[in-house]
């Protein structure tokens, strides 16, 4: 009998501190802008009812040992021991809450955690973690024991039951709506796929290139390229920052209409699983990405089913993210997404407590550091892209984002037009050029590799950048296509945006365009020239904290990450501006391929169009109505 009480208090409490963790973490990441944006009231039940069900699993399979000795063993001291050995998991759950806890207080306060430290005094909270461990085992028992125990014990035994039954009642409608998620049904016929590498760079204008009539030669490789490339003239992005850019690019699909404008963002529901590169994999290709972490990373942007590794993690090998099993992914899609970055965050803060591994700030990665200091530098990742290319099986995928071109200030390693000067002030051209020219060396560097290995005429080599330098979506950003053996060779002088390069990348494989796809083709013909191009603006933050990580605590309902939304038609921009409701309009610098204005809106029509885009995208407007 006092086995049998023991055990029902061990699984009340394990029950508790598993909803406890959860509930705690949300309402962490409920309280700043987090991923957990643009949720509705019952997505967010969902994820607070159906993630604790993994934990609670894998905390009622830690107890099945005690379980059973307690029920071999006689009622004895050994009993009494076992029983106060069982509450060590819910004191051990109980106890990391308390520490990511105190990590947010102290980070949110003093702008310092563990990860501050470098030293000795890691071990501080290591030790501070068993401590409070042992205490919590202590509190239970003792708990257990009192009359305290007597009085609620039955009540916190029916609220645990419940809260159970609902998880499991929710994830039952999750189960099924899983078999829905995929990206549609694909034409497996064709063989003889070409392989697809993306070599982007950031912030790149195509006004700097020799390629497009720059009077400097920045890019003598990639022009010797052009004879045998399709060349598109006027090339826009669909987002002012790196992930929404990149983000349209995999998907296919408008920022707006999935809500990937900037970090802490990320695809969520259909859209983790409806993208090109899940498309790509249906019909046989090996996907890796090269780029950033937590900005473009696809795992950390929650794309599901597309790559086989993301910048040196294979899936199910995540150095700095732990990941669940694939079928735990689809059935719930938010609330695993959740439940990994609560573990990953609890992880790696062991790990830099223990010396296993030291914390890294992202941050870091898209500053003005040289690349040599950057933890994930440009030769690495070519240096990975080659490795991926060289030992993965055919066809194959590659994203490649470098850095090389990322101000605002530069550090090329090839110096000609800023030999012998100092950067004194940020956005210098000299040293721009200069970098503009270190990225045409690794294009050379990537198709000798090509070459050498007898892959380049089987290869769609497509390089571009994600938007224009000073973060700006109204300048031209180059996009080139070499395909296979010279194909398509010409150029295209109309407007192309990001989605349009997927669309075109899925007509020339000769499958069928998705209906989820929003881009059109630009394989076979121009696009219209006066077809409007959206591109949105994430929100201005406020200034960098003592970590160097910008303040976003303006992301509030109902545009979050989105602080403005254009268009461009022709060589005509607009502009409107959701924090102040003003509009603004300018031309495209250098657009080589004008219309005459009466192609184009007037001010007034072009604020009319953003405004119907909002709205047809679920965004409200009434705020925004007045000119």
């Amino acid at each position: 009998m006092i086995k049998g009480n023991q055990l029902q208090k061990t699984v009340t409490f394990t029950i508790w501190s598993c909803y406890l963790l959860v509930f705690m973490e949300w309402l962490f990441f409920f309280s700043k802008p987090s991923f957990l944006n643009n949720l509705t009231a019952f997505e967010h039940l969902f994820v607070l009812l159906n993630t604790p069900l993994p934990v609670l699993i894998f905390a009622i399979v830690l107890l099945l040992p005690f379980v059973i000795l307690l029920f071999l063993a006689p009622e004895s001291r050994f009993s009494i021991v076992l029983g106060i050995c069982s509450l060590l998991i819910p004191a051990t759950v109980l106890a990391f809450l308390g520490f990511l806890m105190v990590e947010n207080f102290t980070y949110t306060l003093w702008k310092f955690n563990v990860g501050s430290f470098s030293g000795g005094q890691r071990f501080a909270y290591a030790a501070a973690l068993a401590m409070l461990i042992v205490w919590l085992v202590r509190v239970l028992w003792l708990f257990g024991k009192s009359p305290a125990w007597e009085r609620t014990g039955g009540l916190l035994k029916r609220i645990a039951f419940v809260l159970v039954i609902a998880s499991c009642t929710l994830s039952l409608a999750n189960v099924i709506r899983a078999g829905s998620l995929s990206v549609g049904e694909i034409d497996l016929g064709r063989k003889g796929l070409p392989n697809i590498l993306v070599l982007s760079t950031d912030g790149l204008d195509a006004s700097h290139m020799s390629a497009y009539g720059y009077e400097r030669e920045t890019t003598p490789f990639i022009d010797s390229l052009l004879p045998q490339s399709l060349l598109v003239q006027n090339h826009f992005t669909n987002n002012t920052k790196s992930t929404g850019s990149i983000g349209a690019f995999f998907s296919g699909k408008l920022p707006t209409t999935t809500r990937v404008i900037y970090p802490p963002d990320i695809f969520r529901g259909i859209d983790s699983y409806q993208h090109m590169p899940a498309l790509l994999k249906k019909i046989g290709y090996s996907n890796a990405d090269f780029s950033i972490r937590h900005y473009t990373d696809p795992y950390d942007l929650n794309l599901r089913d597309g790559f086989d590794q993301a910048n040196g993690r294979r899936i199910g090998q995540l150095s700095n993210r732990v990941e669940l099993p694939v079928f735990l992914k689809r059935i719930f899609i938010q609330e695993s997404y959740f439940l990994e970055t609560v573990i990953s965050r609890l992880t790696v803060r062991l790990q830099h407590a223990m010396f296993i591994r030291d914390m890294e700030n992202p941050y870091l990665e898209v500053t003005d550091l040289a690349d040599a200091k950057r933890s994930f530098p440009d030769s690495k990742r070519i240096e990975q892209l080659l490795g991926f290319i060289g030992s993965t099986r055919q066809p194959f995928f590659a994203h490649v984002h470098l850095m090389v071109t990322h101000g605002t200030k530069f550090h090329p390693e090839i110096r000609m037009f800023a030999r012998g000067q100092e950067q004194s002030e940020p956005w210098m051209t000299d040293f721009y050029d200069d970098s503009i020219l270190n990225y045409d060396r690794m294009v050379q560097d990537v198709v000798a590799f090509l070459k050498e290995a007898g892959l380049f005429d089987s290869t769609l080599l497509i390089l571009t950048s994600d938007h224009g330098s000073v973060w700006r979506a109204t300048e031209r950003i180059p996009l080139i296509l070499r395909f296979p053996r010279g194909q398509f060779a010409g150029v295209r002088r109309n407007n192309v945006q990001r989605i349009d390069v997927t669309a075109t990348i899925v007509d020339y494989l000769g499958l069928e365009l998705p209906e989820w796809m929003a881009g059109q083709s630009f394989l076979p013909r121009e696009t219209e020239p006066d077809r409007p191009i959206y591109y949105a603006d994430s929100i201005k933050w406020g200034p960098r904290n003592n970590a160097g990580w910008r303040d976003t605590s303006t992301y509030v309902a109902p545009f979050y990450s989105l602080g403005g939304l254009g268009i461009i038609v022709a060589q005509k921009w607009y502009f409107l501006n959701l924090e102040t409701g003003q509009m603004s309009s300018g031309q495209v610098r250098g657009h080589t391929s004008p219309v005459e204005s009466g192609m184009f809106p007037a001010r007034g029509q072009a604020r009319q169009q953003i405004l119907d885009h909002l709205q047809a995208s679920g965004y409200p407007v009434d705020g925004l109505t007045a000119p």
